[in-house]
C-alpha cells in the first residue's frame, strides 16, 4: 500500500512539473484577455546623406554653395554601426545617385580613402580617413564634411564629430 502511495505521489509531482514547463515555455496561453502578438521587429536600417546640389531640394537649410543634405536609407544585416555607415558612404562610387526622383550628388566618389578608425568615444565621433581625398572644386570641402558629420550624428550619444584624412583635420 505504501507503494501505491510513493506512486502517486510520482506521478502527481511529473504532472505538477510538466504543467510549470508548459506555461514557463510559454506553449500555452493561460491569459483570460486577449493579448497583441509580439510584432517582428523591423529590419535594421541606418543613413548616408548625400547632397541636393544647390538647393534643389530646399526643403531644409542650405549650406555651403547652397546645397542640402539628404539622408538615404540603406538596409543593414546586423546592428548598424558608425564604421558601417561611413563605409556605405565612401562605397557609393557614382558621382550622382536617383533617390525619390532626387538627383543626389556624392561628394567622396571619386576619393581612395580607406577608414582607419570610425568610433564613438565620450560622445565623440573620431573618423579617421586614410589615402588621396580627391575634390571636384571649393564646392566639395563642406560637401564632405557635411555628409560625413550628419551620417556620424544618426548614431546615439554623438555630440560632436572629428573627421581626420591621413592624421590631419579635414581642410
Amino acid at each position: 500500500m505504501s507503494l501505491l502511495k510513493y506512486l502517486f505521489a510520482l506521478v502527481a509531482f511529473l504532472v505538477v512539473m510538466a504543467s510549470v514547463w508548459w506555461v514557463v515555455s510559454g506553449q500555452t496561453n493561460l491569459s483570460l484577455t486577449d493579448q497583441p502578438s509580439p510584432t517582428p521587429s523591423p529590419n535594421p536600417t541606418y543613413q548616408v546623406y548625400l547632397v541636393a546640389l544647390e538647393g534643389t531640394h530646399a526643403e531644409t537649410e542650405t549650406f555651403g554653395c547652397g546645397d542640402v543634405l539628404v539622408p538615404v536609407t540603406r538596409p543593414a544585416d546586423s546592428t548598424p554601426t558608425l564604421k558601417m555607415a561611413i563605409s556605405q558612404l565612401k562605397h557609393t562610387v557614382e558621382r550622382t545617385v536617383t533617390e525619390n526622383n532626387i538627383e543626389l550628388y556624392n561628394a567622396l566618389h571619386q576619393s581612395a580613402l580607406n577608414i582607419e578608425q570610425a568610433e564613438i568615444r565620450d560622445g565623440v565621433a573620431i573618423i579617421s580617413l586614410q589615402g588621396q581625398l580627391r575634390l571636384g572644386g571649393v564646392c566639395d570641402e563642406p560637401r564632405v564634411e557635411e555628409q560625413i558629420k550628419a551620417t556620424a550624428r544618426q548614431f546615439p550619444g554623438v555630440n560632436e564629430v572629428r573627421i581626420l584624412v591621413n592624421g590631419e583635420p579635414l581642410p
